[in-house]
């Protein structure tokens, strides 16, 4: 996330990691998106999503993973595929702070990885 809050002294940042097979039992594909802020900010979110990248499109292989926090300094989540299957893979997170005073700093942020089963 970029911006100017000094304010709020967020400092903030958007952290997706690439598409991997899971370390957790049944292994399957999945990405991790994390929104963290130097200090705990009102409200922070993180989403992130999972699409198998095929020939002509991709398509989105997992229900949306979104988390939402208040009064902490990182909202962080994951999209996961319900089994493993062999594949490119492309994984979008994003992630903001919704300050008091009105304003909004976000990003979004994309990234590939292959999973093999």
């Amino acid at each position: 996330m970029s911006g100017s809050c000094p304010e709020q002294k967020c400092q903030c940042t958007l952290k997706v990691d690439n598409p991997h097979k899971s370390h957790t039992p049944l292994h399957v594909p999945n990405v991790h998106s994390r929104s963290a802020c130097k200090q705990a900010q009102a409200p922070i979110r993180a989403t992130a999503d999972l699409y198998e990248v095929g020939f002509w499109q991709e398509t989105k292989v997992a229900k949306r993973g979104v988390v939402t926090t208040r009064g902490k300094n990182y909202a962080k989540t994951n999209a996961a595929r319900s089994k493993c299957v062999s594949g490119d893979y492309h994984g979008v997170g994003s992630g903001y702070v919704d300050h008091t005073n009105g304003t909004k700093l976000g990003g979004t942020h994309d990234t590939y990885g292959t999973v093999k089963c």
